[in-house]
This record gives structure tokens, C-alpha cells and sequence, in this order.
């Protein structure tokens, strides 16, 4: 028991060490102006991403489908009402119809912005990554961007499974209608923040220019997947009674504000998320 006691106390002690390094790392690289910078580019890539995923999607299966999947999965993640985003890009699509092939690279374009900004910041984590030339920098952009395009179809899939099976008869699953319900519930649940977790892991992995050790791409991954859905559970608390605030300082824009502080306080997290898995390399001996 001693010893087991002791190894907990090393592994606290290391973890501290950890977490204060990757904050030290964050605040040198002034993570908090790109962050910033990186909500800029956020708000203005959000509309294009979703009329690109809209008309990818497209493509494949019926526009309106894919466009309330689309709706459907900002919805959970940004904690705006999301008349906001639905009325624009509706307008947007009602405005353009179907989107050409010269509209939708000129539209892809504007989406990868903040992609374009997301893959720079998180490989300035890393001391010995090298930089990126402009071309695989944007490279790297529209390869996030076609995973969140695999997201995408990946999510229709699960909720086509999930909204399938509860219909199938109880029996064949040995458990009661109540029980069912909420199984399913919570297996939906689950999966979408599985899918979280791996874009994030995705992210810490393979974006910065240089070897990431997996050990420290899962953990950084983990810790920032929590820390998102703590920000955002916080940020829709916050919301519940401070979107007036907003409104009353801002007017018609106070949910445009509200929107831009959630992108800032995502972006933030997702550097330190950078940080700390270069923090924990570093620890492991590998940056």
C-alpha cells in the first residue's frame, strides 16, 4: 500500500508539473490573442463551412436532410439559439440554389479560414515542428474540413441506426420499453462525444509538423474534450440569465456577440489542449 500510495503522489506531482507547463507553454505563445484572432476567423468561416457541408452532402443523399443533420449537430455544440444560424444559412441556400462548382471552391475557400488559423496555432505548440509553406498549410485546412464532411455523414448514419433500432421488438434486446428509451438515449449521447474526442485526438495527432507520440495526442484529447463540455455547460448556465445582458449592451447583435465569445473560449481550449500535449511529449521525452 505504501508503495502504490507513493506512486499516486509521483503521478499527482507529474500531472501538476504537466498542467502548469502547458500553461506557462500557452501563455508565452500569447494564447489567449490567438485565440482571439482564431474567433475572428470562426465567425466568418461558420456560414460557408455549413453551406459547403449542406452542398457537399448534397451530392450524396437529399440536401434537406443533410441540412437538418447540419442544423441539428450546431445545435449541440454551440450554445446560441439556433434560429440565429438556421435563418441565415436557409437564406443563403434559398438565395444561391444549388450550389456551382466555381461557387462552392470559392466558398470552400472562406470556410478553411479558420482552419487555415486552427492548424498554424496548434503547431506552434510544438518547439521543433517545422512551418508549414502556404500551400500545405491550406492543404492541411481542407483536410479538417473533409473530416468534419466525414463527421457529418457519419453522424446521419448513427442517427439512422439509433432512431432504427429502438423500433425493433424489446425482446430482442432482453430489456424493458422504459429501459430502451433511455439506453438508446445514452448510447446517442455517447457516440457523439466519442466522435469529439476523436477530432480532437485527430487534431493533436497529425496537425502539428513533427511526431506526436500517442500517448500524448489520447491524453491531451481527453482532458480537452472534458474541459469543452465543462466551457460549454458553463457557458449555457451563463446564457440562461447574461444573453439579456448582452441584448441590452449589443441590441439585434448581442447573440452574434454570445456566439463570438463561445468560439474565443472554444478556441482557448483547444490550445491549451495543443499545449499540453506538446507539454506532455516534452515530459515523455519526445519534444
Amino acid at each position: 500500500p505504501g508503495v502504490i500510495g507513493q506512486d499516486i503522489r509521483h503521478l499527482a506531482c507529474d500531472s501538476l508539473g504537466i498542467l502548469k507547463k502547458a500553461v506557462k507553454r500557452l501563455n508565452a505563445a500569447r494564447g489567449s490573442e490567438a485565440a482571439a484572432g482564431m474567433a475572428y476567423y470562426g465567425l466568418f468561416s461558420l456560414f460557408p463551412l455549413l453551406l459547403v457541408l449542406v452542398s457537399i452532402g448534397g451530392f450524396v443523399l437529399e440536401r434537406e436532410d443533410v441540412y437538418q443533420e447540419a442544423i441539428r449537430l450546431v445545435g449541440e455544440a454551440v450554445p446560441i439559439p439556433i434560429d440565429l444560424i438556421k435563418s441565415n444559412i436557409q437564406q443563403v441556400l434559398d438565395a444561391r440554389g444549388s450550389v456551382g462548382l466555381v461557387g462552392l471552391l470559392g466558398t470552400l475557400w472562406s470556410a478553411t479560414g479558420f482552419f487555415n488559423a486552427l492548424a498554424r496555432n496548434v503547431n506552434r505548440a510544438w518547439h521543433r515542428a517545422e512551418k508549414r509553406s502556404l500551400l500545405k498549410q491550406r492543404l492541411v485546412a481542407l483536410g479538417m474540413v473533409g473530416i468534419l464532411a466525414l463527421l457529418l455523414f457519419l453522424s446521419l448514419a448513427s442517427t439512422a441506426v439509433v432512431g432504427v433500432l429502438p423500433r425493433l421488438p424489446s425482446g430482442i434486446w432482453n430489456i424493458g420499453p422504459s429501459f430502451a428509451t433511455g439506453f438508446w438515449v445514452t448510447i446517442s449521447r455517447a457516440a457523439q462525444w466519442l466522435f469529439k474526442l476523436l477530432l480532437f485526438m485527430a487534431l493533436f495527432r497529425w496537425v502539428p509538423n513533427t511526431e506526436v507520440p500517442w500517448r500524448a495526442a489520447i491524453t491531451s484529447a481527453l482532458v480537452t474534450a472534458v474541459g469543452w463540455e465543462v466551457i460549454t455547460e458553463g457557458f449555457v448556465t451563463y446564457l440562461s440569465s447574461g444573453l439579456a445582458r448582452y441584448r441590452l449592451i449589443y441590441g439585434s447583435l448581442g447573440t452574434v456577440v454570445a456566439l463570438m465569445v463561445w468560439i474565443y473560449l472554444s478556441c482557448w481550449i483547444t490550445l491549451f489542449g495543443a499545449h499540453l500535449d506538446a507539454a506532455i511529449a516534452q515530459h515523455i521525452g519526445k519534444d
